[in-house]
């Protein structure tokens, strides 16, 4: 049986989403960017984790992989595990989920500025720290989903007291609001 959901989470670098995915989707099937992009990149031995020179072939791979995913998987849900903080960057995966008859949830990660970049400069994952100018101009540009992407909006607080489930798109504050 094909996988029964899409989850996308939402939330700018050191909002706490791939720990999350990790702790709380361990049976999902994830399809991640990042991997991917360290994978072509051979990250482990260059330590190079990034070339814009490189980022449509990564994409590319990260859409078949998802495709694949939606069609083939065996687990309950697939995960897309990127920033996906713009309607730009949403808008192929809900449309891929849409065609493959899969339900979408969107988990947005509303995590104070100062907690993701105290976040990113401790990383424990290897990787280096994304710069903070970089994070601050995302942070800036998050555009909040839409009723119409999903169909189960989930809003996690960075000091994880609570959890809510949502429909509405502007309870999406976090730390002011994007």
């Amino acid at each position: 049986m094909p996988p029964q959901y899409l989850v996308i989470p939402v939330g700018i670098p050191g909002s706490g989403k791939s720990s999350y995915i990790k702790r709380h989707f361990p049976a999902a099937d994830v399809v991640s960017p990042d991997i991917i992009r360290a994978r072509m990149l051979n990250a482990k031995e260059t330590g190079v984790y990034y070339n814009p020179e490189i980022e449509e072939y990564v994409w590319l791979a990260a859409y078949n992989d998802l495709e694949a995913a939606l069609r083939d998987s065996d687990a309950e849900r697939v995960v897309f595990d990127a920033t996906n903080t713009t309607f730009k960057r949403r808008y192929p995966l809900v449309a891929r989920a849409l065609r493959a008859g899969v339900k979408v949830h969107i988990i947005f990660f509303a995590t104070p500025l100062q907690t993701v970049l105290m976040r990113n400069a401790n990383r424990v994952d290897g990787r280096p720290p994304v710069p903070d100018d970089v994070i601050a101009r995302m942070r800036f540009q998050i555009t909040p989903p839409e009723s119409w992407e999903y169909d189960l909006l989930w809003v996690v607080h960075a000091d994880k007291s609570r959890h809510e489930y949502t429909a509405d798109p502007l309870t999406l504050a976090c730390d002011g609001g994007p």
